[in-house]
């Protein structure tokens, strides 16, 4: 059976879930932190870049659909197929020549993928241009790592803090703390660098079989 819900309960039950969290009970209710302005408009860049790469994306897979339905199957991924569309080149499985109604979708498809291309392009610069040079040197170093893309690196690599009484510059990661002496490359090869110990516990699991 349904429970009512009017905003007269609703109001008892949130002014009930108050005087709890304000008795002690922090699990009642959690205090929600509003970020400023500022925080919020910095993040806009990032959201709108990864909403045209997903735009990007989907106008590929129309048009590979679209082309799919007459049994073509060629590359769109390629800066020339504008051209090549606008040329007649483009043709079906047994070579006859697209539709025309099919044929200018394809063109109006091709014209908001350049857009958007054009768009996410020139974020990707905007975003480039507002790393600090430090922190974009460290995030190149991350990037040569396997599996670690452009944007994940920038947003991995450690931040210069404030100078410490010494007046030496310490750097310090979001997650790991002091990295001062830390390098992407002496850690992959740590991992890939197998002991003595774990050689021979290999090596008899192997004689056991």
């Amino acid at each position: 059976m349904r429970r009512a819900k009017t905003d007269r309960l609703d109001a008892i039950k949130l002014v009930t879930n108050l005087r709890a969290w304000l008795r002690g009970e922090r699990d009642r209710m959690h205090v929600v932190h509003v970020p400023s302005a500022q925080d919020e408009a910095s993040r806009h860049l990032m959201r709108e870049r990864g909403q045209l790469q997903k735009e990007v994306l989907q106008h590929l897979d129309r048009m590979r659909k679209l082309l799919a339905t007459l049994g073509c199957w060629d590359e769109v991924d390629h800066r020339d197929f504008a051209g090549r569309l606008a040329r007649d080149e483009v043709r079906c499985h047994d070579g006859t020549p697209l539709p025309l109604e099919l044929r200018e979708r394809l063109l109006r498809e091709c014209e908001r993928l350049a857009l958007a291309t054009q768009q996410f392009a020139a974020l990707e610069k905007t975003r480039q241009a507002s790393v600090p040079a430090p922190s974009r040197a460290r995030s190149d170093a991350l990037a040569r790592l396997k599996g670690i893309g452009e944007v994940s690196a920038s947003r991995l690599a450690p931040r210069a803090s404030r100078s410490n009484s010494t007046g030496a510059i310490s750097t310090t990661d979001a997650r790991s703390g002091p990295v001062s002496d830390w390098c992407p490359n002496r850690m992959t090869a740590a991992r890939a660098r197998p002991t003595r110990g774990s050689a021979n516990r290999a090596t008899g699991a192997y004689a056991r079989y």
